[in-house]
């Protein structure tokens, strides 16, 4: 945590963060492990952040972020963190498996989202992978196919800003 920090009331940060000068974070907002927050964010109450997450500078944060993921300042998925994930010990071919996904799930956009986390599911996830070599990886894709059924199903996140009381 740098200069002029802010974390409101009732927010869980997870460990090995960056979060740095001028970052403003409201309260009841998640945020995973090996997260960075570049300098002057700030992230709107109740809003999750996924691990190996990176935010650009002077972002607003409205909405969740995926885990593994590069945002903008304008909340959109730009790249899977690669930097990131090489700099905390992901294998490169983890790496490699994971920017592929991303790619599909934001990026090309050429099917909807629920049927492309579908298609990752199955070629990714699938019990019968299990001793093909990528079980960590897929370790990985299961959590952020996992994250995304959540946040589509308002499970965490901004939903529950509508359970405040007046």
């Amino acid at each position: 945590m740098m200069v002029n920090f802010h974390l409101g009331h009732d927010a869980i940060v997870g460990n090995q963060n960056v979060l740095s000068n001028n970052v403003m974070i409201a309260g009841h907002v998640h945020i995973g492990d090996y997260v960075t927050l570049a300098g002057g964010v700030g992230v709107h109450h109740y809003v999750s952040i996924g691990d190996y997450a990176y935010v650009a500078g002077l972002a607003r944060v409205d909405h969740d972020v995926p885990p593994y993921c590069k945002i903008d300042h304008e909340e959109n998925v730009r790249a899977l963190n690669t930097i990131g994930l090489k700099r905390w010990g992901m294998p490169v071919e983890h790496i490699e498996l994971l920017e592929d996904v991303v790619k599909r799930l934001f990026l090309d956009r050429e099917m909807p989202l629920a049927r492309a986390i579908k298609e990752i599911e199955a070629e990714y996830v699938s019990p019968h992978l299990a001793n093909a070599g990528i079980n960590g990886a897929g370790n990985h894709i299961k959590g952020l196919l996992e994250f995304l059924r959540r946040r589509n199903q308002g499970r965490f996140g901004r939903y529950l800003e509508g359970l405040r009381p007046r």
